[in-house]
This record gives C-alpha cells, structure tokens and sequence, in this order.
C-alpha cells in the first residue's frame, strides 16, 4: 500500500509520513527552525521524494518493497545510490533506489 495515497496528480500523506512530519515539527522551537538546515520543511521534503521514488521503483519492478513477489524474476532492489539535489530550501541529499540490471531511471 502507498504512504503517499493516490497515483494521481493528488497526493495525500498519510501513516509514517504524517507521524514524522508531527514530530519533525515538534522539534521546531520558533518558526525560524522550520526551513533550517535539518528542519522540518526539508525533512518533510526529502521523504515526500524518497516515498515518491519507492513508489517508482514498485511500478518499475512490478512488485512492492519487501514483497517475495519479487523472488527469482531476474530483477529486484538492489539498495539506494545518493543524490543531491537543490531545492527552493537548500540542498537535500536523497536515497535513490536501484534495481541489480541497472533499469531504474525516476521519471521525475
């Protein structure tokens, strides 16, 4: 099931994303904190994208993450790869997911 709801143009967060998103803003001591350096607009930011990738990845393998609907099909996850991007908010390292034959490319 998607942590990030539908894969329409619309996304809802939902579950682990909210929850983090809570307490990310709760560690926020003045309004200031919230787009600092670890603060809770990039955090929020860096796992809406790394969510978004996962999702990717599933449709490109035709399987979910820990699913064994992946087990012997000739590819499967094969960890993550880093990526800095830049941001409206700074600099936000991601966690790219791989596939082992090397065909994952995310659309965005």
């Amino acid at each position: 099931m998607s942590i990030l709801g539908k894969k329409d143009t619309t996304m809802e967060l939902k579950g682990e994303v909210l929850e983090k998103l809570k307490e990310d803003v709760a560690r926020s001591r003045t309004v200031e904190d919230l787009p600092g350096k670890d603060g809770a607009i990039k955090t929020l930011l860096k796992r809406t994208i790394e969510a978004m990738l996962e999702e990717e990845a599933s449709e490109h393998l035709e399987y979910g993450k820990c699913s064994s609907a992946g087990d012997h099909r000739g590819n499967s996850r094969n960890g993550t790869g880093k990526k800095t991007v830049q941001t409206q908010h700074g600099a936000v390292e991601l966690d790219i997911p791989r596939d082992r034959q090397g065909g994952f490319e995310p659309r965005w």
